[in-house]
C-alpha cells in the first residue's frame, strides 16, 4: 500500500472513533465490521480528511480495491463493492 492508502485507511478507523462516544468507544475497537452505513460514514470521514491534506482522494477507493483482491468471502466482497461505488 501507498503512504495515501495507509493514511486513507487509518482515517477510516479515526472515522469511526470520531462518531462514538462514552462506552461505544470503549467497544470499537474489538468490532469487526459494521453496517454499509456506519462503514461508509466512516471511508467518507477518510475522504475529507485526505483532501485536507493533499493527499489523493482516491487512495481511499484504491485501499479498498487491494483489500478486496484479498479478501475470499463472499460475503466481505459484497460490503467492499458497496463503498466502492460510492467513492470518488
Amino acid at each position: 500500500m501507498t503512504d495515501a492508502e495507509l493514511a486513507a485507511i487509518v482515517g477510516h478507523e479515526i472515522g469511526h472513533l470520531s462518531t462514538q462516544t462514552g462506552a461505544t468507544r470503549q467497544g470499537a475497537l474489538s468490532e469487526t465490521s459494521g453496517d454499509l452505513a456506519t462503514e461508509s460514514a466512516a471511508d467518507e470521514f477518510a475522504v475529507r480528511l485526505l483532501d485536507r491534506n493533499h493527499l489523493p482522494k482516491t487512495a481511499m477507493r484504491t485501499a479498498l480495491q487491494k483489500l478486496l483482491s484479498l479478501s475470499d468471502a463472499t460475503e466481505s466482497r459484497d460490503g467492499l463493492d458497496a463503498r466502492l461505488a460510492k467513492l470518488p
